[in-house]
């Protein structure tokens, strides 16, 4: 954005009911000077949701599923100008988008978890939501995928290879650019432990068009 640095944390946060985490999570946030938050698997309520509002984030923008699961919030300071525009949210708790303008600059946020085994038309839905957005357009999330199974995993990769062909060609077509690969095209960085599968994978990304 033109004339600021805003900067925006995403965590998978598997769960914030117990006051304790939500607390230690927040404080976190608080250390590394994080202005916007994306949190995934929040398993939340909307009441519960609404408690961020008390802790230094007078902006929050959620979806939820009933049951205690999934969940994803996004968070913004109340340090920012933040102007808000529109919202659009998933009703089974996967995504939550937010325009707005920040000191002046358009701005939409989309915060997108998508759970282990999630079809193609999900991740469709996404893309389409990122092309049809106003501003500067940043998404961000655990979005459950190794776009690139030799850089982007420790060990072999069980994802569909037929799914992420389709994932890479939209994303190419459309002009949808993994942030962190882009600036790292040979890295290997992960950014989630699986303890069964003894192994390491980046599924988390920010994508910008």
């Amino acid at each position: 954005m033109q004339g600021i640095s805003v900067k925006i944390i995403s965590y998978n946060v598997n769960g914030v009911l117990n006051p304790l985490k939500r607390s230690k999570i927040l404080s976190k946030l608080e250390k590394e000077q994080a202005k916007i938050a994306f949190l995934q698997e929040t398993h939340l309520s909307e009441s519960e949701h609404a408690k961020f509002k008390k802790m230094g984030f007078r902006y929050v923008y959620f979806s939820y599923k009933l049951g205690h699961k999934r969940g994803v919030a996004i968070l913004i300071s109340n340090g920012l100008n933040y102007k808000h525009i529109a919202e659009t949210k998933d009703e089974s708790g996967r995504y939550v988008k937010v325009t707005g303008r920040i000191e002046g600059n358009e701005i939409t946020l989309l915060n997108v978890y998508a759970p282990p085994g999630s079809e193609w038309l999900l991740y469709r839905q996404i893309f389409v939501l990122m092309v049809n957005s106003q501003g500067v357009v940043i998404c961000g999330g655990d979005f459950n995928i190794r776009l690139n199974p030799l850089l982007d995993s420790s060990g072999t990769s069980t994802h569909c290879i037929h799914l992420i062909r389709k994932v890479k060609s939209q994303m190419e077509e459309l002009g949808i650019i993994d942030m962190w690969r882009e600036l790292y095209p040979t890295s290997r960085e992960y950014t989630h432990y699986s303890s069964p599968h003894s192994s390491y994978s980046r599924i988390d990304y920010f994508f910008h068009v």
